[in-house]
């Protein structure tokens, strides 16, 4: 039997199916054909509490997933992976708890960001942004970090809940963030690369040039251990 995958979704549901596309995608431009080819995954859309916003949630949605995870006899030898950039706030309290060791999505963005950049503009959920769960160890890295202005957060959290609903993000919302005009223009490059710190958002900017994107770092590094 093949290592088992885990992967940890449903917050929300959108970004985690897309998460187990590109996976499954990356596993066919490798090479699999027969079922067997492919691997063992097994994928926990959780209906957990909302925490985009909301920290104090926090406690509710660990104890969830952290039953969850008793309840499929999660171990060591599982490859675990958070298919989202938030709910990495948990990362520390379920290895602690369960023995188990998470690949990290936000740690290989952090270490891929920092190795080849020196300016960022971060575009993330307001509790990722508030926690500093990307910009605190980037910066530690020597990385300058430009974070959303009051606007542009309210705006990104309209399209994040806008991805997890399945409903049309507002051309509103789009306007007002740099990303959508900026990168498109000629001149791109005169302008730090957005980390889409947010797996929605990663659905939201799929295939936008001058992103760094924490769910394809993730593919590639598991891929580069030779999961996939």
């Amino acid at each position: 039997m093949k290592q088992r995958m885990i992967i940890i979704g449903g917050m929300g549901p959108q970004a985690s199916l897309e998460l187990h596309r590109r996976i499954i995608r990356r596993t066919s431009a490798n090479g699999a054909r027969d079922g067997t080819d492919f691997p063992y995954i097994v994928h926990l859309s959780l209906p957990v509490p909302d925490f985009i916003a909301n920290e104090s949630r926090h406690s509710e949605a660990l104890e969830i997933i952290i039953n969850e995870l008793k309840n499929i006899g999660v171990s060591m030898d599982d490859i675990i992976i958070i298919a989202c950039n938030t709910a990495h706030l948990l990362q520390f309290d379920i290895e602690q708890r369960l023995n188990v060791h998470i690949t990290s999505m936000v740690d290989a963005a952090i270490d891929y960001a920092s190795r080849h950049y020196k300016t960022i503009r971060l575009l993330a959920s307001p509790t990722t942004i508030r926690t500093g769960l990307y910009d605190k160890p980037l910066k530690a890295a020597g990385v300058t970090v430009l974070t959303p202005d009051k606007d542009e957060e309210q705006a990104l959290e309209v399209i994040i809940r806008a991805v997890i609903s399945g409903q049309a993000i507002p051309q509103s919302a789009l306007d007002k963030i740099p990303i959508i005009t900026q990168s498109e223009q000629a001149n791109a490059t005169n302008y730090p690369p957005a980390l889409l710190g947010c797996t929605e958002l990663s659905c939201a900017f799929a295939e936008k040039p001058n992103t760094i994107e924490p769910m394809n770092i993730l593919i590639n590094h598991l891929a580069a251990r030779g999961v996939l």
